[in-house]
């Protein structure tokens, strides 16, 4: 009895309890690999996996499986810095170069992707993964018709659900798709558009896509015309338009565009642009030959009035620097049918700080001017702006997307009477769903800037897109 008390006493006293047994190395690896089965539980799994290579960097199953659980995850950075040691260690297994291939892919290193599937090719012959993987690189890649073919090729040696199921979704993107939509922008010089449209597209083959278009533009501007003194203060048209874009090899693309317009007041016109682009994952390279009336360029009343017209061209590009910058620019010149000549430069850099995130920050400046005056537009000789900007995009549930951003910077105009500078600044907002067949998106911008007057303007678009 005294000894049953004193053991009661001692418990009570806190004696230290029995150590549970240290499971073995095997255990803990079996553990953390049942935790995958939970994708609740992956920070668990991903704690486990790197206190088994604390303890032994030379457990290649536990490494293998961090670096296939941190990619599900999308720290492919992470991931792939494991995989290349597990190549270091053995450079001929296969399994690791085909997963450390599709890691590059998941995270939009392209290139790289493309050139480790080919070369596995070269090594293992056709294989159904590699053929999968480099598919679905040229895929997102924007090589679409390449990428058709590697996926028949894959299901021609294993029929797997997954390949197929991709491949449908492939050419499901060579369908039809019918929307409808419009947009209304107004400043505070009494300036409003509202256009309103439907429109529908159709791929013929993988190489070809036309698209057609009907809608209506309001523009008005309550006031006196200068020189016109019994111009109406607001015009509509009918428009008609049609595009054809096609692929030539798998980074040539060009566009073709007519519209016509036919105005209640104003004289009809003809638009036309001719496009030719190269595509590559880190460079786009564009050059435009366009015309259209002058109303496009610079949100003018009078400029439809007067039936002024601009013919021109533009260069652009844009070019990534570095898994985080990325540079874009255009030159533009116009013609005037009044006479006038316009050119404009633009350019940003955009960095994105955390390579898991959608968050990008970034300058931007913006050079344009015109060679003579005008009672009929705004007309500076030359107006500079600079800007830094931050933009985000949320991405929640399946389908929804959020964007939003804002800018400020500080601009100078130079007229041919004097020179002004101000602030200048915006802000846009969009909310976008995009189903299996559906689509909506909803936008607004709102711009400010100041010279001398204070400018500013606010634009609402609305999308919707059926797709067959």
């Amino acid at each position: 009895m005294r000894r049953l008390a004193g053991a009661m006493f001692v418990l009570m006293l806190g004696a230290p309890a029995l150590a549970a047994p240290e499971r073995s190395a095997e255990e803990r690896l079996e553990h953390a690999s049942g935790l995958l089965a939970d994708e609740r539980r992956y920070a668990e799994a991903i704690a486990e996996f790197r206190a088994l290579l604390d303890a032994d960097p030379e457990l290649r199953v536990a490494r293998s499986q961090l670096a296939a659980v941190l990619s599900w995850q999308g720290k492919y950075e992470e991931s792939l810095r494991h995989y290349e040691l597990l190549l270091a260690d053995r450079p001929n297994d296969a399994d690791v170069a085909i997963a450390r291939a599709e890691v590059l892919s998941w995270a939009g290193r392209y290139d790289e992707a493309r050139t480790a599937f080919e070369e596995l090719l070269s090594v293992e012959g056709d294989h159904p993964r590699v053929l999968r993987g480099l598919a679905r690189t040229e895929n997102w890649s924007g090589h679409r018709i390449r990428a058709d073919a590697l996926y028949q090729q894959s299901l021609a040696l294993v029929d797997d659900a997954e390949t197929r199921a991709e491949w449908k979704a492939l050419r499901s993107s060579y369908g039809s798709a019918l929307s409808t939509g419009g947009s209304r922008f107004s400043d505070n010089g009494d300036f409003a558009r509202t256009d309103l449209y439907l429109e529908g597209a159709t791929y013929l083959n993988l190489a070809n896509r036309i698209t057609a278009r009907i809608g209506t533009i309001d523009v008005s501007q309550p006031g006196t015309t200068p020189g016109l003194q019994d111009a109406p203060s607001d015009d509509r048209a009918t428009e008609l338009r049609a595009e054809h874009e096609h692929e030539w090899a798998p980074e040539i693309f060009t566009r073709i565009a007519l519209s016509g317009r036919s105005w209640r007041h104003a004289d009809s016109d003809v638009g036309g642009l001719l496009s030719a682009e190269y595509r590559s994952e880190d460079l786009l390279v564009g050059f435009d030959l366009e015309r259209a009336s002058h109303l496009e360029y610079s949100d003018s009343f009078e400029a439809l009035q007067q039936d002024i017209e601009a013919t021109g061209m533009a260069l652009r590009t844009w070019k990534r620097l570095s898994s985080r910058w990325s540079f874009w620019g255009r030159l533009r010149l116009l013609d005037l049918t009044d006479g006038n000549r316009r050119h404009d430069i633009d350019a940003s850099f955009t960095a994105q700080p955390f390579s898991e995130s959608d968050f990008r920050v970034g300058l931007s400046g913006n050079l344009t001017g015109y060679a003579d005056a005008s009672d009929a537009y705004y007309d500076p000789e030359r107006d500079m702006t600079g800007l830094v900007f931050a933009e985000h995009q949320l991405n929640f549930r399946r389908h929804w997307r959020i964007q939003y951003g804002g800018r400020v910077g500080y601009g100078r105009a130079k007229t041919p009477f004097d020179a002004r500078s101000g602030i200048s600044g915006g802000a846009h907002a969009g909310i976008r769903w995009d189903g299996d067949w559906w689509s909506l998106h909803l936008d607004a911008h709102w711009s400010y800037s100041q010279r001398g007057e204070p400018y500013s303007g606010e634009r609402l678009a609305l999308r919707l897109e059926r797709r067959f």
